[in-house]
């Protein structure tokens, strides 16, 4: 076999997927949502922001990666990823 190790976690290469908005896997208990290089200069240019400026604003460090952040959301009891809108007017 080429290229995976058996005994990797099924993760290893990552994950690719797109937010639905449906709060499934970014609530609840405090967690990470790791972003790299090129995701955040994307999230960044979309938002018209600078890469520091975006990491300022909406991500974090975690054992020496950048993860998006969190809030608490009082009416859930949980945490929700900083991108996650609850209410469509927000």
């Amino acid at each position: 076999m080429f290229g995976r190790d058996d005994n990797a976690p099924w993760y290893e290469a990552g994950l690719k997927f797109s937010c639905t908005q449906c709060g499934n896997c970014c609530s609840g208990p405090p967690g990470y949502v790791w972003i790299g290089e090129e995701e955040t200069a994307a999230l960044a240019k979309h938002l018209d922001m600078t890469v520091e400026a975006f990491r300022k604003q909406y991500a974090r460090r975690a054992h020496g990666r950048w993860t998006l952040d969190v809030r608490w959301n009082a009416r859930s009891k949980g945490y929700d990823c900083i991108f996650l809108r609850r209410d469509p007017d927000t």
